[in-house]
């Protein structure tokens, strides 16, 4: 056995009990750097721990980095250079988070003329991405239908090509923008990649669709007059005999009603198609236009619809002291989730004026249930181990309330608990009730 001195302990001890006890762990948080696309060289490494709001020195090109056909310009929070710069020796605060500084290349430039007995300068070689294809699929869509466009992107330069975030633009953004998944993926030289973009619910008539690549020009190339493409798609019109629900009235019942009343919205609704429709689930729903409240209701059990037939449905909206006297936009719709097939979908809601006048001054009957303390047991819960939370909750309003499964939720960052009461408990008013609510080995921080 090996004897150790008073005041030392091998190196293997001290590394373990580094690795296993919390009282020698440092915290700070980490600047990392990254040669993003070098050729040559290696990247700072800088091994201090800075605590938020502490100064931090951007460091300098210290290995040496280079790539072929770019310049070293500094450092950027974004591997594509949207973020935010930081020059060599520039200072910035640490936030709470590691940061990762990317190098900044910018392309290289043609020297200036040689002077007498000088060489040629030497042109800086540059990728060149061209969009080479177009397919639509499928190639003779049908109205309101679904097209998948694939687009495929080649590099006809001599260099690697890195793509920045937004490599592929589809008609000025009108359909959308691709975002690179990976902000370094690259197409090498020579090779192609395929981008898919996808377009639901497109409308008859001839499409004159345009793909741009690198639209920002973000990426320096041999040739930025190339990077263009335009087809021309024809969506056949869509003749077949379908449905066509529209909301044709709304009536409030009551008719008049004020702050103390419960107010149900009517809905009167009509297939103006040229075919059966079978209304889904939840085929109603309101909302209110300025202060957004939803609801919905008005299940049909898939009730189908003769062309030229009428149905209705109604649904309590609103409920005593709910909503304050004045008037409201109520906007009712048939089908909003557009399960039916139908051959116009943008006439399906219809807009209303509910006048909501003042109440009586009787007290409104309502529940109101609140949570009136939260203690912890013990007050000082220590790592690993298991802790309480007292829960007192009221019911402050004039009438019973009755408690639905899974009443209260404990809740925070990796810490979630759901009391699962047997369902049924019954509030009297003014009754107050205390749950005790138990998590147990918890890990070392600050909760909420």
């Amino acid at each position: 056995m090996k004897t150790v001195r008073e005041g030392s302990f091998p190196a293997a001890i001290v590394l373990l009990l580094f690795a296993t006890s919390g009282l020698f762990a440092q915290k700070g948080f980490t600047v990392t750097y990254v040669g993003n696309g070098n050729t040559l060289g290696s990247v700072p490494v800088d091994r201090i721990l800075y605590a938020p709001g502490q100064s931090v020195t951007a460091q300098g090109n210290t290995g040496k980095l280079a790539r072929t056909g770019y310049d070293f310009s500094g450092w950027n929070t974004a591997a594509d250079g949207s973020g935010k710069d930081a020059a060599p020796g520039s200072t910035f605060r640490m936030p709470a988070a590691n940061v990762t500084l990317y190098v900044k290349w910018v392309a290289s430039r043609v020297s200036p003329a040689p002077g007498p007995g000088k060489p040629p300068a030497i042109a800086a070689k540059l990728p060149d991405l061209v969009v080479e294809s177009i397919v639509v699929n499928p190639i003779s869509p049908m109205e309101k239908g679904d097209i998948t466009i694939l687009v495929s992107v080649r590099n006809v330069g001599p260099v690697p090509a890195v793509f920045p975030k937004k490599a592929v633009m589809l008609n000025g953004g009108d359909y959308g923008r691709y975002v690179s998944a990976q902000q370094d993926d690259s197409i090498a030289a020579g090779q192609s990649r395929t981008f898919s973009f996808a377009k639901a619910a497109v409308a008859a008539g001839i499409h004159t669709i345009t793909f741009t690549v690198n639209p920002e020009g973000k990426l320096a190339e041999a040739n930025m007059s190339n990077n263009q493409r335009s087809i021309s798609v024809k969506v056949r019109a869509d003749t077949t005999p379908r449905p066509d629900f529209v909301v044709t009235g709304v009536t409030f019942t009551p008719a008049n009603p004020t702050t103390s009343d419960r107010v149900m919205i009517n809905v009167a609704m009509k297939n103006q198609g040229a075919a059966a429709g079978t209304i889904p689930a939840g085929a109603l729903t309101w909302s209110e236009k300025v202060t957004g409240k939803p609801g919905s209701g008005g299940s049909s059990d898939g009730q189908v619809i003769q062309p030229g037939g009428t149905f209705s449905g109604g649904v309590f909206m609103v409920e005593p002291g709910d909503w304050a006297a004045g008037t409201y936009q109520v906007v009712a719709t048939v089908d909003p989730q557009d399960r039916c097939l139908e051959s116009n979908e943008s006439n399906n809601s219809l807009t209303v004026n509910l006048a909501i006048g003042s109440g009586s001054t009787a007290t409104i009957q309502k529940a109101d249930m609140v949570i009136m303390e939260m203690v912890l047991e013990p007050p000082q819960v220590t790592i690993q181990t298991d802790f309480r939370v007292k829960v007192t909750v009221k019911n402050q309003g004039n009438v019973a309330a009755t408690f639905p499964n899974g009443s209260l939720i404990l809740g925070g960052p990796d810490l979630y608990y759901q009391y699962a009461d047997q369902g049924g408990t019954s509030f009297q008013p003014g009754e107050s009730r205390t749950y005790r609510l138990v998590k147990g080995n918890v890990q070392a921080g600050s909760f909420t």
